[in-house]
């Protein structure tokens, strides 16, 4: 499987933001997030979801749904390691109704709605993370993508080009442009990047194709 745009890893950091020094219950929601990304990481993904799930039950006071809504969002991302996509939908789904501009669960949950055919929620969401995050090619590719899937190979063709201006050198958006130019009969537009493809290393396959997406 050609490696299209990936689920986006959870983090933590952005969480001490929202912690005062006596926030226990917060700290303590943080560290089950700290070790189920460590049990995540080492392959255990039963006891990541345990540990995930008990930063839910911990998460308390004033950063309860920030801390929340991260547990909710790295779950998501060890069910999709699992391939219990409908688990992660939902913990996706959760994320953002907890924290309605978490750019990254829109994306993710468009990316495992649209491996599971599901194109009109897909672009529902991958809609919200432009609107949030403009200036990211990867919901561009992503966008792209979900068109060629519906063969509507014109807005593809617009997205994978938006893709290049944000990203010059993003090898898997000349490729992914190749495809569609090809499509669309214009061979000589097609081999043209093609070979900018090559030169940095993009692959010409689209990026929603069934199985399990990486990391």
């Amino acid at each position: 499987m050609g490696r299209g745009p990936a689920i986006l890893a959870g983090a933590t950091l952005t969480l001490a933001l929202f912690l005062s020094p006596g926030a226990a219950a917060g700290q303590s929601a943080l560290e089950w997030i700290r070790r189920g990304n460590q049990a995540d990481a080492r392959g255990d993904h039963a006891r990541a979801i345990e540990f995930f799930t008990r930063a839910l039950r911990s998460a308390r006071g004033r950063a309860g749904p920030s801390l929340r809504a991260v547990a909710r969002f790295n779950r998501g991302n060890t069910y999709v390691r699992l391939k219990r996509y409908d688990r992660a939908v939902a913990d996706y789904s959760a994320a953002v109704r907890l924290a309605p501009r978490y750019a990254n669960a829109f994306f993710n949950r468009a990316l495992i709605q649209a491996r599971l055919k599901r194109y009109q929620d897909a672009l529902r969401d991958v809609n919200q993370v432009i609107r949030l995050r403009p200036g990211q090619a990867r919901a561009y590719l992503l966008r792209g993508g979900i068109y060629g899937q519906k063969k509507k190979y014109r807005l593809a063709l617009r997205d994978f080009s938006w893709a290049i201006r944000l990203d010059p050198k993003n090898g898997q958006a000349y490729a992914l442009r190749a495809v569609t130019y090809q499509k669309l009969g214009q061979t000589a537009k097609a081999r043209a990047d093609l070979e900018r493809a090559r030169r940095l290393g993009g692959s010409g396959r689209l990026p929603i194709q069934p199985g399990g997406p990486g990391r």
